[in-house]
């Protein structure tokens, strides 16, 4: 969250902020935590799931949990609602079962990159 601005997502998401004011950082649910919960230009909503690590299938059930929740309690109006799982390296399993919902869940590896500076003085 605290490099946000840094993320190149290939489009401009927005935190998603609810009527009380609580945001979409690990945004609790009755059905789990949501990672990130994000809303689009055309205000449809966007669920971000982060994986450390390698991951497997699990994630897409576990998404496709969250999706349905979130489409169920907070969409209106014909509000559309999609996944984004990132993780650190997709195995076999993950990257077989997301084929069948790729249309509703994007999936990308992270790589981080680290800047070294010289220290500035203050």
């Amino acid at each position: 969250i605290k490099n946000w601005q840094n993320i190149r997502f290939g489009e401009n998401l927005r935190i998603y902020v609810d009527e009380d004011g609580t945001t979409g950082q690990q945004y609790t649910t009755d059905v789990g935590i949501i990672d990130i919960l994000a809303q689009d230009e055309n205000d449809d909503f966007v669920v971000i799931e982060l994986k450390r690590a390698e991951s497997g299938y699990k994630v897409v059930g576990q998404v496709l949990n969250y999706m349905g929740w979130v489409q169920e309690k907070l969409a209106k109006d014909g509000q559309k609602v999609r996944g984004m799982v990132f993780v650190g390296r997709a195995d076999k399993t993950l990257r077989t079962a997301i084929k069948p919902v790729a249309d509703k869940i994007l999936l990308k590896e992270y790589r981080v990159q680290m800047n070294l500076e010289d220290p500035q003085d203050n």
